[in-house]
């Protein structure tokens, strides 16, 4: 099997070095049993500042509550376990690396919101890097 080979552009051998924290929380209104709303977390990496992904990080589905019962942190110590990594390893050296944080809700779209980080509700994302 070539599953985790050097040739392989699926590496979940190659697991990411990313940690983000956001806080998420949904304004759908949702009939009982319809679950919660969910959001889909994918980190993106350019190493060469060209325009394209170079790698990409796809995390676990992870759901969010109503906001009248307020944002819950969406985290890589809680989605991170299973993510999957796509594409080049991390380089050495990097020069106008960019990498985004990208955030859809596949059965609530439009409906999920993303909080601002505040003393409240903290976010970050770190990158393996330093400028």
């Amino acid at each position: 099997s070539s599953r985790g080979s050097i040739d392989d552009p699926l590496r979940p051998d190659t697991k990411p070095a990313t940690v983000f924290k956001f806080w998420a929380s949904s304004t759908a209104v949702r009939e009982p049993g319809e679950g919660p709303c969910l959001v889909e977390t994918t980190v993106v990496y350019d190493f060469d500042g060209d325009g394209d992904a170079d790698r990409t990080e796809s995390f676990e589905l992870f759901g969010v509550p109503s906001e009248q019962d307020g944002p819950a942190p969406v985290e890589t110590k809680i989605i991170g376990h299973s993510a999957k990594a796509r594409g080049a390893r991390y380089p050495r050296d990097v020069t106008g690396a960019r990498v985004s944080l990208l955030v859809r809700s596949p059965n609530c779209p439009g409906e999920v919101n993303v909080w601002e980080s505040a003393a409240t509700y903290p976010s970050f994302l770190t990158v393996p890097y330093r400028e």
